[in-house]
């Protein structure tokens, strides 16, 4: 029984300790009512610091619309030539003397599958003046979406002869005058095209963008697969043309990546997951007909790419 009492006896310094404890733990607990009654809470004005938000978003939509996506308008110079409405770049379009709202309201229409299939609706793209309209319209070139074999319609020649035969400043694209010496298609510029029958800046442009796509030319018939180009202009040039096809870009199918082939307008999508497939399981490409032999590719397609491959 005397153990027991030992258990709850304290010496004076102990009980003053306990004490003292108490106080200390009924101190903490009261405190923050405490001070909960007597102090206000102070309220923090973010008005100030909202406003500044509203600043900078607003700066920066200005700041992005004023740029272009990092286009310098100011630098752009209007220019005319023959364009389809289902593929012009953003660029082009400043080039063509389109103001950013329509600019961005023709690409936002293309971006959720629009498709334009006659002037008319180029016409209908919301905020574009009708005066822009009118100098734009007979560049307007759109291919026939029920023919994919890329002959585009010419309507826009008949309007060109009509509306601007009499001022020849305002035909930028079509050079009447006939080069009496043949042009090696791999390293003509733009001056040199214009100067074949029925080419002009325009045509040019296209021809040149179409050639680095490739790598060069290898034969003159590849002209028609230059966008828009047609039939009738062919036969006009293709005794005025040559190809030297020395120096053709060629890809290592061993080496190259997705990326770097899908540049290439011969490597479709399918094409190029069965080359890597294809490499992935030999190891290594010796040749293009040896692909064609185990029936990766046809024989067409290897007819395409062989000129523009190496191993």
């Amino acid at each position: 029984m005397n153990k027991i009492r030992e258990y709850f006896t304290f010496t004076r310094s102990e009980r003053n300790g306990i004490l003292v404890l108490l106080v200390l733990i009924v101190i903490l607990t009261v405190t923050p009512s405490l001070l909960d009654l007597f102090l206000k809470k102070q309220k923090v004005d973010y008005s100030q610091f909202e406003a500044e938000i509203d600043k900078f978003i607003k700066n920066s939509l200005s700041s992005n619309e004023a740029i272009g996506n990092n286009i310098n308008l100011d630098s752009i110079k209007v220019e005319y030539f023959p364009f389809d409405p289902n593929n012009v770049t953003e660029i082009e379009l400043y080039k063509l003397g389109l103001s950013q709202k329509p600019v961005k309201t023709w690409l936002n229409y293309r971006n959720k599958g629009g498709r334009f299939y006659d002037k008319d609706d180029v016409k209908k793209i919301y905020g574009l003046p009708d005066s822009v309209f009118k100098k734009i319209e007979p560049y307007i070139t759109i291919v026939n979406l029920d023919n994919h074999n890329n002959i585009y319609n010419n309507n826009w020649k008949e309007k060109f002869n009509s509306n601007w035969i009499e001022n020849k400043s305002q035909q930028p694209y079509c050079n009447d005058s006939k080069t009496t010496t043949a042009i090696e298609i791999n390293n003509a510029d733009t001056v040199q095209f214009s100067t074949l029958p029925g080419i002009g800046y325009g045509y040019a442009r296209l021809i040149i963008k179409y050639r680095e796509r490739l790598g060069g030319f290898v034969k003159k018939e590849q002209l028609l697969e230059v966008y828009g180009f047609t039939n009738e202009t062919y036969l006009k040039i293709v005794n005025l043309v040559y190809v030297d096809a020395t120096n053709i870009r060629k890809i290592n199918l061993n080496k190259a990546e997705y990326k770097d082939l899908y540049k290439h307008p011969y490597f479709s999508k399918d094409l190029i997951n069965r080359i890597l497939e294809y490499r992935k399981i030999q190891g290594k490409i010796n040749n293009i007909d040896e692909m064609v032999k185990n029936k990766m590719i046809t024989q067409e397609e290897a007819d395409k790419i062989k000129p523009y491959s190496e191993f």
